[in-house]
């Protein structure tokens, strides 16, 4: 009697065991389904801008279907796990064609230069660190944005070792600034607008070594007003002489055809390597939208995300080679 109870009993917790790897299976098999549809449609950015906003998340949507993939082979749903690993590869595709600017040792770069580019937030309050911050760099320039708080402290901050400061405050909707160690020859603001964004440059030496250092905050994306102002600012760019080098806070990854279009346009290429940038209180989830880009004739020697100042973003430090 006892023993049939117990296989009674045993027979009525099989169906729940069995249940829990259904529910798992068609969890993930959704999950795929989502990520695939999101992963298709970030290949039509450059139809529908709106559908680009997909493209800025494939490195996550790389790992969420790389992860799935594992877990549907283990519970041995091997159809799902190729759509999965179909999914992983059409993000490893989105993600691999970067042109980047070329890269130099340190040892053999003859003219360098220390740059770093800091979206310091309109919000941030501790302004006393982002001048640490900045301090630790020793960089040579240092260019802002949403330079907008407690700006006269932190001029005052930086002004021994950066004695030449500028700014487009003066200028509605502007919040770049830009500090140096040595002094330009010449600066200049692009007033924003609809089709323009708030840019702040300056130019160095003369002759065959001079090169213009601009700063820019672009609109936030899936918006015109974001594609607009690329394409003003590729146009920029091209009438500039010389070298030139824009950094600043661009509101879109690298891969994304918003700024792969732009490149192209500018004739610019990236400074190499992954540096998720925002938002900066986040561990994961984490997108580099903070960029420095270079004409063809100035190559990376190094380049870094800097440590966290208070800001939604995380500054980039980088070291080039001028030629």
């Amino acid at each position: 009697m006892t023993h049939s109870t117990a296989t009674a009993e045993s027979t009525t917790k099989q169906p729940v065991r069995a249940h829990k790897p259904l529910v798992l299976r068609y969890v993930l098999r959704l999950a795929v389904l989502g990520l695939g549809l999101a992963t298709l449609l970030s290949f039509f950015g450059s139809y529908k801008y709106a559908l680009d906003l997909f493209s800025h998340f494939r490195v996550h949507f790389l790992i969420a279907s790389a992860v799935a993939a594992l877990l549907l082979i283990v519970i041995r749903d091997r159809a799902a796990a190729v759509v999965a690993m179909l999914v992983f590869l059409g993000n490893a595709i989105g993600l691999w064609p970067q042109q980047t600017a070329g890269t130099a040792d340190a040892a053999t770069a003859t003219r360098t230069l220390n740059l770093v580019t800091f979206n310091i937030w309109a919000s941030n309050t501790d302004i006393d660190d982002v001048a640490a911050y900045l301090l630790e760099t020793d960089a040579d320039i240092i260019v802002l944005q949403e330079y907008w708080l407690q700006t006269k402290k932190l001029k005052r901050l930086l002004k021994a070792r950066y004695p030449w400061q500028t700014d487009c405050k003066k200028v509605s909707y502007c919040d770049i600034a830009l500090f140096s160690k040595e002094p330009w020859t010449k600066t200049g603001i692009v007033k924003p607008g609809s089709v323009r964004p708030p840019t702040l440059w300056a130019k160095f030496g003369t002759g065959d070594t001079a090169y213009t250092i601009a700063s820019v905050h672009f609109d936030r994306p899936p918006s015109l007003r974001h594609k607009r102002q690329l394409n003003s600012m590729a146009s920029w760019i091209g009438s500039q002489p010389g070298q030139v080098i824009l950094a600043g806070d661009f509101n879109a990854t690298p891969w994304s055809h918003a700024m792969t279009d732009f490149r192209q346009r500018a004739g610019l290429k990236i400074v190499p390597g992954y540096r998720p940038t925002w938002p900066a209180h986040l561990l994961f989830a984490q997108l580099p939208i903070d960029h420095v880009l270079v004409s063809s004739g100035i190559t990376s020697v190094s380049a870094a995300r800097g440590r966290f100042a208070g800001s939604d973003h995380r500054p980039v430090q980088v070291v080039l080679s001028l030629p």
